[in-house]
């Protein structure tokens, strides 16, 4: 049974939704960290009354293209210490995966709607998806998702308005972009491995002699 303190590959997952969000919100040079929130929540979390926007993370269409190496632990270790634990060998197998996931963004306007169900506001919902696709491409935008483990790799399919799906026979003004991001990751197991071996080699000279060598 695993240890209930090793991280498990839905804990990553919710790791890698903060990861994400935390970016987006730099990129738009937001203040308010609130703004982007977890999509598929049961109550609302932080004010519907002014623009907001969702993120959810689609797990199922993760790409993994996985690596195998080998490392001594007397030598320069690139494993995080917390993926080892104890190890019982100095030989580490590690795996190092390049892994793909699709980011799906929605702008919210706000609650308010005019006479016709529309939200009060105009086009900012539609606008802010375009703006943030746009600022992702941003040299500054590419560092600040470098420093967090993440790579921009474009978007799957056009900005999207969503206006004229109703909730509840109410509609509003809002708008969806997917984006794809590659991240890497690493799993490491100590492996059994032979510090040293000896052995006895005999060569027997064309005299007769018997030449010895042994290590």
């Amino acid at each position: 049974m695993a240890d209930e303190t090793t991280p498990s590959p839905v804990d990553a997952l919710t790791a890698l939704h903060e990861l994400v969000r935390r970016l987006l919100t730099t990129v738009m040079g937001y203040t308010d960290t609130s703004f982007f929130r977890p999509a598929g929540q049961r109550a609302p979390v932080g004010s519907t009354d002014k623009p907001y926007a969702t993120v959810k993370l689609y797990a199922e269409e993760l790409l993994s293209f996985n690596l195998r190496r080998f490392e001594v632990t007397d030598s320069a270790v690139t494993v995080p210490v917390e993926k080892l634990g104890n190890p019982t060998s100095d030989l580490i197998e590690v795996i190092d995966s390049l892994d793909t996931v699709t980011a799906s963004v929605q702008f919210f306007k706000d609650g308010r709607v005019d006479a016709v169900g529309r939200a009060a506001w105009g086009e900012a919902a539609l606008s802010r998806a375009h703006a943030l696709v746009r600022r992702l491409e941003l040299t500054q935008s590419v560092e600040a998702a470098n420093a967090l483990g993440l790579a921009y790799q474009g978007t799957l399919g056009p900005v999207r308005d969503l206006s004229d799906v109703k909730v509840d026979g109410v509609g509003e003004r809002r708008a969806q972009v997917d984006l794809v991001f590659c991240f890497s990751d690493s799993e490491a197991a100590a492996q059994a491995m032979f510090r040293s071996v000896s052995f006895l080699v005999k060569v027997q000279q064309p005299d007769g002699y018997i030449n010895e060598v042994s290590s």
